[in-house]
């Protein structure tokens, strides 16, 4: 089991205006690029050229690395988008700073009365891998994941104190 990856909030613009002055997720990495993208999802195992050098029987053992090899096939780099604009959608409605997410938050008095919770619409989406055993979903999903941080330490964002711990994602 790996331990949690927490990291303190380094907050920058995403150039998204609606994600501008929302600190959760002005505390998540950049927004990636084709290149940025592919690399992240690539996997290339090294290659030594000395091994040109080896004795055929050996080398045929050093082939078996590639099994590691994962290039990023398009439908990869779509996977990584969605996934990113999904968990950027679901932070949306929901600012710390905001009114109407404090009320949703903290405003329990009508529920506590008997009478209707506080309205509050969802913004976050669902997306859906599916593929035969073995296909690479897992490896995927993982190195996706890999981009963001499990947890992030939030504790003043412009001149304003945020004690929070934002839980980006969960692997069950």
């Amino acid at each position: 089991m790996n331990p949690i990856r927490a990291v303190a909030a380094i907050y920058r613009r995403s150039g998204v205006s609606h994600y501008d002055g929302n600190p959760f997720l002005e505390a998540l990495p950049p927004i990636m690029s084709l290149e940025e993208a592919s690399n992240v999802l690539s996997v290339y195992p090294p290659i030594d050229p000395e091994e040109l050098k080896l004795p055929p029987h050996i080398r045929r053992h050093c082939v078996g690395r590639l099994f590691g090899l994962v290039q990023a096939a398009p439908v990869y780099i779509d996977l990584l988008w969605s996934f990113d604009e999904l968990l950027r959608g679901g932070y949306t409605g929901r600012n710390p700073f905001s009114a109407d997410y404090q009320r949703h938050l903290y405003d329990g008095s009508n529920a506590e009365a008997g009478g209707e919770p506080p309205c509050f619409s969802a913004t976050s989406g669902v997306l859906m891998l599916q593929g035969a055993s073995g296909q690479g979903k897992s490896t995927l999903i993982s190195r996706i994941l890999s981009r963001y941080p499990q947890v992030i330490q939030h504790r003043n964002y412009q001149e304003k104190k945020l004690w929070q711990a934002q839980v980006v994602w969960l692997k069950i």
